[in-house]
């Protein structure tokens, strides 16, 4: 009896220190987060899609709003990166990608979170092509005017509005 007594109390103690361990690490990767990991802090584009640059690469890159993850963690998914350009409107956000020696451009359903690539490239089947992404813009209906702009810029603007 001591014998089970003695192993419940060991693992309700080394349960009680991993607990313990975890936060401290959930807290050391939240401030890593916001302050390690970004040159420049996220500020909010358009119903919680967010714009920030990386510290490792110095890219701008924009997130998707906030979810509650199984384990109790706020995440978000990155979207889009390397960004060059951007531009949105309250429906759809914009953006244009440099990625090594190949031009991404991107359509983001704000509303869905939904997210559609072109790339130019002979090796991708669907949409390899700016006419092939113009023509996609023009299906989902995105209007005419949404000015792309400087993704620098645009940060600069956002954080000054914050």
């Amino acid at each position: 009896m001591k014998k089970i007594s003695f192993i419940v109390v060991f693992l309700l103690f080394t349960l009680s220190a991993c607990s313990l361990s975890y936060r401290k690490i959930e807290a050391f990767f939240t401030a890593k987060d916001s302050e390690e990991f970004f040159v420049r802090l996220p500020v909010e584009i358009i119903s919680g899609y967010r714009l920030a640059q990386e510290r490792n690469r110095f890219n701008f890159v924009v997130f998707a709003p906030s979810r509650r993850a199984p384990d109790g963690m706020y995440v978000s998914d990155t979207l889009a990166a390397q960004i060059v350009w951007i531009g949105w409107n309250d429906d759809f956000i914009l953006v244009d990608e440099q990625e090594e020696t190949q031009k991404v451009w991107k359509i983001i359903v704000v509303i869905s979170q939904r997210v559609y690539t072109c790339i130019e490239s002979t090796q991708v089947e669907l949409c390899n092509s700016y006419e092939e992404y113009l023509s996609l813009k023009i299906q989902l209906g995105i209007p005419e005017n949404i000015a792309m702009r400087n993704v620098g810029d645009v940060y600069d603007e956002l954080s000054q509005n914050k």
